[in-house]
């Protein structure tokens, strides 16, 4: 094979590619010992129209004890009806050029295209591929595109920004400047199965469980995280805690970069020592919610499609407590306030949005612009939940508690269902409350895309069918597709 083919797969550690949820390979000769693919090659937009431009990103890192030369890093595109092997090949510009890895160094490369009328629409593949210095190709793996013509799926809402959240007023817009509702759902499961030693996703993970997803119209997944699964502290499982949870993690966000879907990353279970964290606590603990939310950032915060929820369900606490935690708090060990939280985020390198939740199980906010911690990225969220037996459910309690907040800043609904419980199978009470988000220009995330067959599991299996002995189900499905074309 002439040294300028590409279409081998050489040179890439095995085990840290599938770690990282890149895919299987055929590892050939190592000639390059410890270098490998990071963070996986990550398009956006995903799919992409024709006249938008799409961003590539992909990082390479030595993890060998001698310095690793190379002539180039490339991210070729490859269009439809091509092969690996023979090409054609359109790659995104620029490349790396000519560089050396020092031991532990790593090396992103940000590549663009842009795509016109005279480009094929349908299925295109990308690759990272590196050349050595002897001149010879290593290809990582395939990620599937697709390039549509204008008018195809979801045309009404403008992508043009890449996956990119930013919050201006009190509206959220994407990369252009364009204002833009997340109206999506929930993916439980990765605050629960690794903690329990049964894996770190309960159910799929994969493409086509993703692609379910977005065939509701599903703009962002609100994905649920454990902090001792995170860290890999307090007895958790390796296999399913550290950096195979991370690397976990960051495929599925990927994925659902991938299928045109925001993310958002939210603490959800904790607990303060070594007590492993089974289960929501009344407020973020000071012995370890600060330490994994520098590192969560650290590891997003080249994602501008990812964004961040301090914490869960914030109960039994004043809001003095939930600002700054220390003495104003009764909770029976050292609390992280959202100053804490907000001040970890950004001190890990992150300017992301970020979400804080209000008190009562995130459902009252009365008093969440008053304590409003300080930001110096100016990037805060009100994050309330609603469900049906909550204290404030009713669109009048909505008006005056809730509206004055969405006056101000960005609101979402990180979680919204008929009922707490899981036992009302209606729709009564989602059919006032996505309509009254609608006109006031609030987002929501629907609870649950799982299949536990109570009356908020949306679906009935991980392909995407509807959960048909819920009501519920059947409303947040249809709304969903009703404001499509919707930002």
């Amino acid at each position: 094979m002439a040294a300028t083919t590409r279409g081998i797969v050489v040179g890439l550690a095995l085990s840290a590619l599938t770690a990282c949820g890149t895919g299987t390979v055929t590892p050939g000769a190592a000639r390059d010992g410890g270098l490998f693919i990071s963070r996986s090659l990550a398009l956006n937009p995903n799919p992409v129209t024709l006249g938008q431009t799409v961003t590539a990103t992909v990082t390479y890192t030595n993890t060998g004890t001698t310095p690793i030369s190379l002539q180039t890093i490339v991210i070729a595109g490859r269009p439809p009806g091509g092969t690996n092997l023979g090409g054609p090949f359109d790659d995104f510009a620029p490349g790396s050029g000519a560089l050396t890895l020092n031991s532990s160094a790593s090396q992103t490369v940000a590549t663009t295209r842009s795509f016109t009328s005279a480009d094929p629409t349908g299925g295109w593949y990308a690759f990272p591929t590196y050349q050595d210095t002897a001149g010879m190709w290593h290809d990582g793996p395939s990620l599937s595109f697709t390039v549509q013509a204008p008018g195809g799926s979801d045309a009404g809402f403008n992508a043009d920004g890449g996956m990119s959240l930013r919050v201006s007023g009190n509206t959220l817009v994407d990369g252009s400047g364009q204002v833009i509702h997340l109206r999506g759902t929930n993916r439980s499961g990765t605050e629960y199965a690794c903690i329990q030693n049964a894996g770190i996703f309960d159910g799929p993970n994969d493409e086509a469980s993703v692609a379910a997803i977005a065939s509701w119209h599903v703009r962002s997944v609100r994905v649920p995280l454990n902090e001792d699964c995170w860290l890999n502290i307090n007895g958790v499982n390796p296999a399913y805690g550290g950096a195979n949870y991370q690397h976990a993690i960051e495929a599925y966000v990927a994925l659902l970069h991938r299928h045109g879907m925001y993310a958002e990353l939210e603490l959800h279970w904790s607990h303060a020592g070594s007590t492993p964290a089974t289960g929501q606590q009344p407020m973020a603990d000071l012995d370890h919610s600060p330490a994994f939310w520098t590192s969560v950032a650290a590891a997003f915060k080249d994602d501008p499609g990812t964004f961040f929820g301090t914490f869960n369900e914030p109960f039994s606490i004043p809001w003095a407590c939930w600002q700054n935690g220390g003495g104003s708090c009764s909770t029976g060990y050292p609390v992280a306030g959202q100053q804490a939280l907000v001040d970890a985020i950004r001190q890990g390198g992150a300017n992301q949005p970020i979400t804080l939740s209000g008190l009562d199980w995130a459902n009252t906010m009365t008093s969440w612009l008053q304590y409003k911690p300080n930001d110096p990225a100016g990037q805060l969220i009100a994050e309330a939940h609603v469900y049906g037996g909550n204290t404030c459910q009713s669109t009048s309690c909505f008006d005056s508690q809730m509206k004055p907040v969405a006056q101000v800043v960005p609101m979402i609904w990180g979680e919204v269902g008929e009922d707490y419980m899981g036992i009302d199978c209606t729709s009564n009470n989602i059919a006032n409350f996505l309509p009254w988000a609608d006109a006031n220009g609030v987002s929501y995330q629907p609870w649950t895309w799982d299949t536990w067959g109570n009356c908020l599991s949306l679906i009935s299996d991980y392909s995407g069918t509807v959960n048909g002995g819920s009501a519920y189900a059947s409303y947040v499905q249809s709304h969903l597709a009703q404001l499509a074309n919707v930002p």
